[in-house]
């Protein structure tokens, strides 16, 4: 059973709060409309072809790995 408050405000409003599961921390960072708009420009970018593929030895490479 979910217990929903009512909370009245005013002569004419009502709010219901309904729990929820808690937000994690990973929800917040995916809501955060700069990561989105962030995302959403690498799709379009990947979308018109605009990536550079790296062989596993050149990011050992970079990495000092070699």
């Amino acid at each position: 059973m979910i217990a929903i408050s009512t909370i009245q405000y005013g002569k004419s409003e009502t709010y219901e709060i309904i729990p929820a599961p808690k937000i994690s921390d990973t929800d917040r960072y995916f809501s955060d409309p700069n990561v989105v708009e962030h995302f959403q420009h690498s799709l379009q970018q990947v979308q018109e072809g605009k990536t550079t593929v790296l062989k596993k030895s050149d990011i050992k490479n970079f990495l000092g790995l070699e």
